[in-house]
């Protein structure tokens, strides 16, 4: 996930350096949402990502960060991933066999394997460039701005086209931001709270269709966006598109499992009620979840005051490490009554 955000930063950094009226102008669509992030964190970010504010500071900074910061970044994520392969090695195929299971050679024999798939990248890179040579639009000024509808570009248009839902208009885009945002934590402790032993798509109906209903949302507010630049969507039009795409894959998923590949559809929800079933873990959950919380925006408060109190600073952040830390050990605890209740 790390080396896909990043990944994702290369393209919202990169779209910006050609300095046309589309790329600057989608680019600010994408810098203004982290004006409504919360006082103490937003300006922060945002003269991180652009900072003062003038065109010029702005194409640097992008500059800088396509350049250097996330080059050095995505290095760093790949030889963290090389590291990792080492030390666990590769997995077993889904369904559990262990036909074809030998030890491969890295050198030369994985090695040829990935550089044949990058020329093959590349070769198909060139290909479309091509057949289909870009043409750069008039370059930025603020008069061509103001006939152009901003939006950002296919990669972020779903998460825009989220926003220009009518409830989330005005103050309703902080509930916006933290739905996503949600999903995106959501996503990323999946692998710690999902602790099944099955890994299988096949065998796995509820986490196979909920998958699948979040890839046809994301392609579904992706195309809608574009084809509807700057219009608000009513409430009641979200609610039948982006529900209806969901109980149709749902309903479709779920009855292939049924029919074709014969699964019986079970509704693991048994770990909803972990905490209710672990009311003293949960009560002392709350401790050092509160503690965290009040360190961080202390901590944050503290960053941003002029002078800075390096003391102060250090004992919030050693509190909200221990916080993190206490949190993630409950966790585990939890997750462990999980899989010896199963």
């Amino acid at each position: 996930m790390l080396m896909g955000l990043t990944v994702m930063g290369f393209g919202l950094t990169g779209y910006l350096l050609p300095w046309t009226v589309v790329s600057k102008s989608a680019t600010d669509v994408s810098i203004g949402m982290l004006g409504f992030l919360p006082a103490q964190i937003g300006p922060i970010l945002t003269f991180l990502v652009a900072g003062s504010g003038s065109g010029a500071a702005e194409l640097t900074r992008f500059f800088d960060l396509h350049i250097i910061v996330l080059p050095a970044g995505l290095l760093s994520l790949l030889g963290l991933k090389m590291y990792m392969f080492e030390a666990h090695g590769a997995a077993e195929p889904p369904d559990g066999s262990k036909k074809n299971s030998k030890e491969i050679p890295w050198f030369p024999t994985v090695y040829l394997y990935f550089a044949m798939i990058g020329a093959m990248f590349v070769a198909i890179i060139f290909v479309a460039a091509a057949m289909f040579p870009i043409n750069l639009p008039a370059e930025y000024t603020a008069q061509a701005a103001s006939n152009y509808v901003a939006q950002p570009e296919w990669y972020f248009l779903w998460m825009y086209q989220v926003l220009k839902v009518q409830s989330f208009e005005g103050s309703g885009i902080y509930f916006a931001l933290g739905a996503v945002t949600a999903v995106g934590i959501g996503l990323a402790l999946l692998p710690f709270l999902d602790r099944g032993s099955q890994r299988n798509p096949k065998s796995r109906p509820l986490y196979t269709t909920l998958g699948l209903i979040m890839i046809a949302e994301v392609l579904t507010l992706t195309l809608w966006g574009y084809f509807t630049p700057g219009q608000i969507i009513p409430d009641s039009q979200a609610m039948i598109v982006l529900g209806g795409v969901a109980l149709v894959v749902a309903v479709v998923s779920l009855f292939i499992f049924r029919t074709k590949l014969k699964v019986p559809i079970k509704f693991p929800l048994s770990a909803m009620a972990l905490p209710f079933r672990n009311r003293s873990i949960t009560a002392l959950f709350m401790i050092p979840l509160i503690t965290g919380s009040v360190c961080f925006a202390n901590l944050v408060g503290s960053l941003t005051t002029v002078p800075v109190n390096p003391f102060l600073a250090i004992i919030d952040f050693v509190v909200l490490f221990g916080s993190f830390l206490a949190m993630a050990r409950m966790m585990r605890t939890l997750t462990l009554r999980r899989e010896r209740q199963m």
